[in-house]
């Protein structure tokens, strides 16, 4: 399957479109140059629909994030994330850790702009 910085991702622990798109991970709620965009990006996040939580590599938009997925489903509680600095450790000394995830068919709005702009609220 084709995709792009629009791309969400399939979450592999139930199988929906769950993981940000490239363009959101990189803009949304923080202030990106774009001249100058972190690579690898490696964020704290949890899937949309089952809420694992995980931790994604984001490289650059032609290439699929790497994900490590918390050994627990998420319960509320700060134990779910005692895994997190192991993971961005892991992910940063070694690129090809984690799992590759998968392109989903749905896409994200256009983040670059701000949030109001990628919800339609701005003109």
């Amino acid at each position: 399957m084709i995709f792009d910085q629009f791309t969400r991702w399939t979450c592999p622990k139930c199988g929906s479109a769950g993981i940000d798109s490239w363009n959101k991970a990189m803009f949304d709620g923080v202030r990106q140059e774009p001249d100058d965009l972190p690579n690898p990006w490696i964020l704290g996040l949890e899937c949309d629909k089952c809420l694992w939580p995980c931790v994604v590599s984001y490289t650059t938009p032609d290439q699929a994030p790497r994900a490590i997925f918390a050994p627990n489903a998420f319960d509320h509680t700060a134990l779910s994330y005692v895994y997190e600095p192991n993971a961005m450790r892991q992910l940063a000394a070694n690129p090809a850790s984690g799992v590759s995830l998968a392109p989903s068919d749905r896409r994200d709005a256009d983040w670059s702009r701000g949030c109001l702009a990628a919800k339609g609220q701005l003109q």
